[in-house]
């Protein structure tokens, strides 16, 4: 069997966590190329083609998304497939996770910054913050903390943006992260930021620490699968808002599995994609 697994230009051989997985499964005689999502490909070649760390699609959604379209319409087995990552580019899935009874942070969409009426929004969380991010974004993209005491300086650029209140329990305790292999359950990390921000990126700062898991807060993250198709890997962004953790993010695309150190979530991932595979 041949796969390609994708990345981006910045990152032409993966991240170093990822290339686990790939020699796990060159040892089961499986070939990988590693492909630079955006370069002339002949897809047909491929078996399957697994998404990774193709972290600047958002940046060309658009392109994005006819080319994994494209591998689809060759034949390929693609993970995850295009029609949940097409879904997922935009947060506004959110709003029908909601629908569906899971808990997620309160969630607005605004299509017109300028005209916008934040005081609504701190009225309506009883806060005196708001995080805003345009709807297809990741890593702290044109992301804005917005205080009630100040004029928003949000740039006016021709995208939809997502508000939510901002949550000191981000600082206080974390943002956690639940990774999945096709629907199981692997390891958690919690993000923090570095003192005096909200990001919880290692670029930004932030660090990452892996963590065993409270029952009910797992019980909330298993909640998220439950409510979608089964998929080769997720990862469940969480923050504790009113007590209990709610989702604030759910990665389907290229999220980063945090596998440093995780000899159980290798090979979770491992597994899980020889399995899935070889399902028709």
């Amino acid at each position: 069997m041949k796969c390609a697994f994708l990345t981006s230009r910045d990152l032409p051989n993966l991240i170093a966590e990822e290339l686990a997985v790939v020699e796990l499964l060159r040892k089961k005689n499986i070939t990988i190329d590693v492909v630079v999502w955006n370069d002339k490909v002949d897809w047909s070649i491929y078996n399957c083609v697994v998404i990774r760390t193709t972290w600047d699609y958002y940046l060309h959604s658009e392109k994005f998304l006819d080319v994994l379209q494209e591998i689809q319409r060759c034949g390929c087995r693609l993970f995850n497939s295009f029609e949940i990552a097409k879904w997922n580019t935009n947060k506004r899935y959110l709003l029908e996770l909601e629908q569906k009874q899971v808990a997620v942070i309160p969630t607005k969409i605004v299509q017109n910054v300028r005209e916008e009426n934040w005081q609504e929004h701190f009225t309506r969380w009883d806060t005196q913050k708001l995080v805003v991010k345009p709807v297809i974004s990741a890593g702290a993209y044109h992301t804005y903390v917005i205080d009630h005491k100040e004029a928003p300086q949000i740039p006016s650029i021709d995208v939809s943006y997502m508000v939510q209140p901002f949550l000191p329990s981000v600082a206080e305790e974390g943002e956690w992260s639940f990774m999945f292999f096709g629907g199981q359950y692997s390891h958690a990390v919690i993000k923090r930021p570095k003192q005096n921000d909200f990001r919880v990126q290692e670029e930004h700062g932030g660090s990452t620490e892996l963590m065993e898991v409270e029952h009910d807060d797992l019980l909330e993250a298993k909640k998220v699968i439950a409510a979608i198709p089964k998929q080769l890997y997720a990862r469940v962004d969480m923050i504790r808002y009113r007590g209990k953790l709610h989702l604030i993010e759910l990665e389907l695309i290229e999220p980063q599995l945090f596998l440093a150190n995780c000899t159980k979530g290798v090979e979770m991932f491992a597994e899980t994609f020889c399995q899935m595979c070889d399902d028709k």
